[in-house]
């Protein structure tokens, strides 16, 4: 609130009765930083549902939710198929009435209270953000990763959670060389890659040749090579992205993937947007066909991507970062007031736990809710 009123007034002097004019709005923060020291009452080891407090209440509370925004408490869903989206249907009652379960206001309830009261951040998912930085503050990281160490292959679903990769070759060929072959092939900006999957009307198996190009190789001669392979079309993020891939020379070898590497894959994938490459191919994958990825070797994992220079797993989890600020929000500790309230199961000593003293009933939809159509959850490649 200080930020807007000093810009008011700043406004107000420069223009002197004329209306300002907004070039930009600067975000007052980007992450609030946690706490470094762990607030613990003093009578935490005195709690026990075996000794009641002398001065204790109990009692209840009735709220009311109001939705300024659309709301989605998802239950069942239902897979698309086709050309059908996936859908998710709201939770319900029985007898049909939309709810937020008890454990949705819990949970929402209980984050809350561990921000303002300084206990411990335990219930994080342990997961990696990922960088793709070519000319900002953290380019040097990214480039040393993935400049000249970037790989192609083949991700395939092996069974029961496990994939494996085949590496291979790749060159890169130029959109003008593809027209040649393709005369109707052509995207607008920023097209999707299921979009230019959609354009190209041939077969992805080409044939081609290689040519040098700088201290790498392209592909030339489409359609009237010596060298089979299969085009790669990934997204186009801009118009100066001019060249998409053909891949070739498969190996014979199968490279498990680490269980983190794909961790990290699906978390950086996870968006549902039309621009999401991984959406191309999802269907497919999960059906265990074989889907064309970029890798690079790193600190013992694979990093995986859907384009040559892909989204990479910063080396840091979120629990690393959490650890760097104060190690004892990681602690496995029942001793914080959100724990003393909400319980907890002390993992570390393997012997204290604690119920939780409050419970939340379900909040049910006053009126009659309209529902609204969804966002295509799963696309499919026509």
């Amino acid at each position: 609130m200080n930020s807007k009123a000093n810009y008011s007034n700043q406004s107000s002097s420069r223009h002197q009765g004329r209306k300002p004019s907004i070039d930009r709005i600067h975000a007052p923060y980007n992450f609030v930083p946690l706490h470094d020291d762990i607030f613990e009452p003093e009578w935490a080891d005195k709690v026990s549902h075996d000794r009641p407090l002398h001065d204790g209440l109990s009692g209840k509370i009735d709220i009311e939710i109001v939705a300024h925004s659309p709301v989605l408490i998802g239950n069942e869903h239902v897979p698309g198929s086709g050309n059908t989206p996936g859908q998710v249907h709201f939770h319900k009652t029985p007898d049909g009435r939309y709810i937020i379960p008890g454990s949705s206001l819990r949970g929402a309830i209980r984050n809350v209270l561990e921000i303002t009261t300084f206990s411990r951040m335990r219930f994080v998912d342990n997961t990696r953000m990922s960088i793709r930085d070519l000319a900002g503050p953290t380019k040097d990281v990214y480039r040393k990763a993935m400049v000249n160490n970037v790989h192609s292959g083949w991700l395939q679903l092996a069974g029961r959670g496990s994939w494996t990769l085949t590496p291979c070759k790749h060159v890169r060929v130029k959109h003008n060389e593809l027209k040649k072959y393709e005369n109707e092939f052509d995207a607008p900006r920023r097209a999707s890659a299921r979009d230019r999957y959609n354009r190209w009307d041939r077969s992805l198996e080409v044939c081609f040749d290689e040519e040098p190009y700088k201290r790498s190789k392209i592909g030339v001669n489409i359609g009237r090579g010596n060298i089979h392979g299969v085009l790669v079309l990934t997204g186009q993020p801009g118009p100066k992205k001019k060249a998409d891939f053909i891949f070739y020379n498969e190996k014979k070898q199968k490279i498990p993937v680490p269980t983190a590497s794909m961790k990290d894959f699906f978390f950086i994938h996870s968006s549902e947007d039309e621009s999401n490459t991984w959406l191309v191919w999802k269907d497919r994958a999960m059906r265990g066909e074989r889907v064309p990825v970029f890798y690079v070797e790193e600190s013992g994992l694979l990093a995986i991507g859907m384009a040559g220079m892909f989204r990479l797993a910063y080396k840091h989890s979120i629990h690393d970062v959490i650890g760097h600020s104060s190690a004892e929000h990681l602690a496995d500790k029942g001793n914080d007031l959100a724990a003393l309230i909400f319980g907890y199961t002390d993992q570390e000593k393997g012997h204290r736990n604690l119920k939780g003293r409050v419970s939340f009933t379900p909040a049910f939809a006053q009126g009659k809710p309209q529902q609204r159509p969804q966002t295509i959850l799963f696309p499919q490649l026509s």
